[in-house]
């Protein structure tokens, strides 16, 4: 505590400190000077030698200023004050500086907004870790690997999948909404018993769906998202006990879910499943879709090899599926970025190779700058700043540019993710979650004063390394100029390579990602084109699950 109370005691009243430590400074030379006088000298060789003894005045102050509680906070505070002088003295090479790292921290930070928004960060439901999706692949439908589930294999999984603490069924479809106006066509889900429980989901008004309202004798009833309501019923809190006519069919809404559930993506409401006689018995009827919730500790190799033996059970009760069937567990977060996670991710270090060019081109810069500022620096050495006060000063201008550039980067990667949103395709896996939030600005944050260190340190090593006594006595010129200017067109030299050979990686980057997109324009993908639906294949019903 007494350490806190100094280190602000010496930032808060620093302009006494120093007029204190002036009076204190020329009171000891005086003393000196005295003690001299007193042993016969005179006051002229008295001065001279005092002076000598004490080493100077400035270097004195420095070791003493260096000594305080919280020193490293002052002269920080007065290098960041030197270096934005500096910079705003050098508008042109700081406007050059400042637009080049945000171009590069820009396009970095708003490609991991994509990147953790679709592919780091967890999905928006309870325990999303546990919640798995399983899938069906049979001989018969050979051309597709993800097909949806019969409702005899979901109540085998329910009964004999002890790997699962919960497990639902849906499926989604289209329906019209007629008398309200203009027709509109929703995205509608038919959702079985336990589902929003499986979820964890709470009702916003009213209640949600129950196992009662899958019997066919009760009253078609409904389940508002909380998009839909308030789009379409403009939060209306009496929207409980309405009817909506779907495909001309009325329906009485009972409840409205939480704010931002909405699954499957997107979806407008959910009505109770009801099932057709023979899909209770028929199982090559793969018009379902299952999701289930691992138990605690529950690997998903278990919940596989039990999916494994239950596959075996129906085929062998099903004479058509003895050949190939199995059933396929996969985490949900899989099922759903699986297939563009490595795509994000090349982008993410494509994007990474340009930030590492603007900071190699920075550095150069930054040397070319430096090589005229050799006598500030030796000015600052002889007069008693240390080589690691020579560096940090030197990075403390180079992350204030960082920051800078970081600022800008910041306003473009917004712009940018934006423009992504808008034009991204609408299948594109969690695009509605993609947005500008907290952790893009604490990326672009951390991004730029990585920046900063990095094409600032090796100037700033070499400026530390300069001689005081040839740049002092020769200026810029002459001596200094032959080693200096030799050491400096080296790292140059290494500069410019490492350069091309980044640009030269994501030109190979590129070929690559075009020949494979190429090659996958013409690869048959065993998915339906648009999503999900329902097709007749050689007499079976089948449902192609959505992504």
């Amino acid at each position: 505590m007494r350490r806190i109370i100094t280190t602000l005691r010496n930032l808060f009243r620093g302009k006494n400190i120093e007029r204190d430590l002036d009076a204190e400074v020329r009171s000891y030379s005086d003393l000196l000077q005295e003690e001299k006088m007193s042993n016969g000298m005179n006051a002229n060789d008295a001065r001279r030698a005092s002076r000598m003894d004490l080493g100077g005045p400035e270097q004195l102050k420095e070791e003493i200023r260096s000594a305080r509680a919280g020193a490293w906070i002052g002269t920080l505070w007065q290098d960041i004050r030197y270096a934005a002088r500096l910079l705003r003295k050098n508008p042109g090479f700081t406007t050059i500086a400042v637009l080049t790292l945000a171009l590069g921290i820009g396009a970095n930070t708003a490609v991991f907004s994509v990147v953790n928004a679709v592919v780091l960060r967890p999905l928006p439901y309870k325990d999303s870790s546990r919640l798995v999706t399983v899938t069906t692949k049979t001989a018969m439908l050979p051309q597709f690997t993800m097909l949806g589930n019969s409702w005899v294999a979901s109540e085998q999984m329910r009964k004999n999948a002890s790997a699962f603490e919960q497990l639902a069924v849906y499926r989604d479809f289209s329906m019209t909404l007629t008398a309200t106006g203009d027709p509109a066509r929703l995205s509608v889900v038919s959702a079985g018993d336990g589902f929003f429980d499986l979820f964890g989901v709470t009702p916003e008004l009213g209640r949600l769906l129950v196992a009662s309202d899958q019997t066919e004798n009760q009253g078609r009833v409904a389940v508002l998202s909380d998009a839909f309501w308030r789009a379409h019923f403009g939060s209306d809190r009496g929207v409980i006990g309405r009817t909506m006519t779907l495909d001309k069919q009325e329906y009485t809404v009972v409840g409205v879910a939480s704010k931002g559930f909405a699954f499957p993506d997107r979806s407008d409401l959910w009505v109770p499943l009801v099932l057709a006689k023979d899909e209770f018995t028929n199982a090559t009827m793969f018009n379902l879709d299952v999701i289930a919730r691992l138990r605690r500790g529950i690997a998903l190799t278990q919940a596989q090899a039990q999916l494994n033996v239950i596959a075996q059970d129906i085929a062998n009760l099903n004479s058509p599926l003895k050949e190939g069937y199995g059933l396929n567990a996969v985490t949900m977060l899989d099922r759903k970025v699986g297939d563009v996670r490595s795509t994000y991710l090349m982008l993410f270090g494509a994007a990474g190779f340009v930030l590492l060019i603007a900071c190699a081109n920075l550095a150069s810069l930054l040397l070319s700058r430096g090589f005229g500022r050799q006598r500030e620096m030796a000015m600052r050495a002889a007069l008693g700043a240390s080589r690691g006060r020579i560096i940090r000063q030197a990075l403390v201008e180079s992350c204030l540019l960082g920051l800078l550039g970081g600022f800008a980067g910041a306003f473009l990667a917004a712009f940018g993710v934006e423009i992504f949103v808008q034009i991204a395709p609408s299948y594109t896996p969690r695009i509605n979650e993609v947005a500008a939030d907290s952790s893009m600005f604490y990326f672009a944050l951390a991004t730029s004063l990585i920046a900063g260190i990095l094409f600032g340190l090796a100037p700033a090593l070499r400026a530390s390394r300069s001689d005081p006594n040839a740049a002092l006595k020769d200026g810029v010129g002459g001596s200094v100029s032959g080693l200096s200017s030799k050491r400096q067109s080296r790292l140059g030299a290494v500069l410019v390579v490492s350069e091309v050979a980044l640009a030269f990686m994501l030109l190979i980057g590129a070929v690559v990602t075009a020949e494979g997109l190429a090659k996958l324009l013409k690869t048959e993908t065993g998915m339906c084109p648009r999503g999900s639906g329902r097709y007749g294949c050689g007499g079976h019903r089948l449902r192609c699950s959505r992504r």
